[in-house]
């Protein structure tokens, strides 16, 4: 694959998408109950009026944007703990990450893993074993 390729994703129903290689970016929009697994991008994954969706970033992710979209699960990785997720206007944000020192075998079982709902207009990354965000705030 060339890492100038883009894929863009629309109105997919029950699927499961996997991305190999090395890719610069994902658009995924008004998608429902699918998954997608990406290896490698450059720039960022970006998720549009989507539902019931789960991301897995493999080996690069260096940001993901959810705007208007409702039930998305994240699974991050070790190499993928840096992640910025962009929410906007989205509902049940939830990041996913394994728990330190965890071998492939251990991570097959849900206690290995942190869990977290992020708030609705917030930017979020890994900090340790918590989730650090940085939210909207209106002027007064």
């Amino acid at each position: 694959m060339n890492k100038r390729v883009s894929f863009a994703f629309f109105n997919c129903t029950k699927c499961k998408i996997e991305i190999v290689g090395k890719c610069q970016n994902v658009s995924i929009q008004s998608c429902k109950n699918s998954e997608i697994h990406i290896d490698q991008v450059v720039s960022q994954v970006e998720m549009f009026k989507c539902q019931a969706l789960k991301v897995y970033a493999i080996k690069q992710l260096p940001m993901a944007n959810i705007e208007g979209c409702n039930q998305v699960n994240i699974y991050l990785t070790y190499d993928t703990l840096k992640t910025k997720i962009s929410t906007s206007c989205t509902r049940s944000t939830i990041i996913n990450w394994p728990k330190a020192d965890m071998t492939p075998e251990q991570l097959q079982e849900t206690a290995n893993w942190f869990m977290e709902a992020v708030p609705e207009v917030y930017t979020t990354t890994v900090a340790g074993n918590t989730l650090d965000t940085q939210g909207y705030k209106e002027d007064d």
